[in-house]
């Protein structure tokens, strides 16, 4: 089927594909992490390690496991299997296990199978259909700072909607 190519004029055999095969794509060896970041090592806490105490870490770790306390990475991914009890403070922060603390991070996505138990300060957030958040949702102010919620204008009864009604979204 295969033979070794010695620069001869004869062209290399490559693998025959039959018509209707399907060919299944690649599965990623681990879940993907931001530009500039490949050469550097992913520290993992496996699912059958439980951490009872605070987690402070210069570069990104995945939490498989469970952990009692504060994190703090500049990112954090926590596996499906995970619990976290205890605040996470990331650059960026990918859920799909539980979390039950505050989330303070710039980018947060959570997946179809994460359960957040906490309030989630961000300034971008993606949620997947299906996921369970008992959360409130704060944009952070660009300093990085939670940004002070607003509060919608007091309109007196019988205002038309033209009149003093604010619209607030964030």
């Amino acid at each position: 089927m295969f033979r070794k190519f010695d620069g001869s004029s004869e062209k290399p055999t490559t693998p025959e594909v039959r018509p209707g095969a399907t060919v299944a794509p690649p599965k990623p060896a681990e879940p993907p992490r931001p530009a500039g970041r490949a050469n550097e090592a992913l520290s993992i806490i496996s699912s059958d390690v439980t951490i009872i105490g605070n987690l402070q870490s210069a570069g990104d770790v995945q939490i498989d496991g469970k952990i009692s306390g504060d994190i703090k990475s500049r990112g954090v991914i926590i596996g499906e299997s995970a619990q976290v009890e205890g605040a996470i403070y990331a650059d960026t922060v990918r859920i799909f296990g539980t979390v039950n603390g505050q989330i303070t991070a710039k980018t947060v996505i959570v997946a179809k199978t994460a359960r957040i138990f906490g309030d989630i300060v961000h300034q971008a957030i993606s949620v997947e259909q299906g996921a369970f958040l008992e959360s409130h949702l704060r944009r952070m102010d660009s300093s990085g700072g939670a940004a002070q919620p607003t509060r919608p204008t007091q309109v007196a009864p019988g205002t038309p909607p033209s009149q003093g009604t604010r619209v607030v979204a964030g």
